[in-house]
């Protein structure tokens, strides 16, 4: 499936519903049904699904998010040792970060409690932090840009722009 993902999905979301598409000396074409221009209409980008010459029509969108997915969850339980259960309860709020004396950052995440009704903190190894980041970024909307809090803060003075980082919002503090 791989080749899949690699050639015939990048290449069929850059052509337009119906169109053909070579790739390694196939034809493919992007899938041109009722069901895609209608999704096109109303939720935007419609599921890539591609047909090649004698081959059934392959749902690329379905099979790209399968084996993410398959990827993801057993690379967070691998890397941190935590359940089943504990996996599907994370949030955006089980992301931390602890600064040093030195100003090192360390990312850990947090666990609630569960079974043993204690919070656990586990320090983030690069790999973990990075199967998390590809959660995170698959699972916001503006993936392509950085996250962003359009919330106003007491602290956010006329004509700033409402995204922020945190150092920026301690800063605005010190300067009331």
């Amino acid at each position: 499936m791989r080749w899949l993902l690699n050639g015939p999905a990048q290449k069929a979301r850059a052509v337009v519903l119906g169109e053909t598409f070579e790739h390694d000396k196939h034809s493919y074409r992007r899938t041109d049904s009722d069901r895609d221009r209608t999704w096109a209409k109303s939720q935007g980008e419609p599921p890539v699904r591609v047909t090649d010459e004698d081959g059934p029509v392959l749902n690329v969108t379905l099979i790209e998010d399968t084996a993410f997915w398959e990827w993801a969850g057993p690379e967070i339980l691998r890397q941190s040792g935590i359940r089943v259960e504990e996996l599907c309860e994370l949030t955006h709020l089980s992301i931390r970060q602890y600064r040093r004396p030195n100003n090192e950052v360390i990312a850990l995440l947090v666990i609630a409690p569960s079974k043993s009704k204690r919070e656990r903190v586990i320090p983030m190894s690069a790999d973990l932090f990075h199967a998390v980041a590809q959660i995170i970024r698959r699972l916001t909307p503006t993936a392509d840009r950085s996250a962003c809090s359009t919330a106003t803060t007491r602290t956010r003075r006329p004509g700033q722009s409402p995204c922020r980082s945190s150092c920026n919002a301690r800063t605005a503090r010190s300067d009331q």
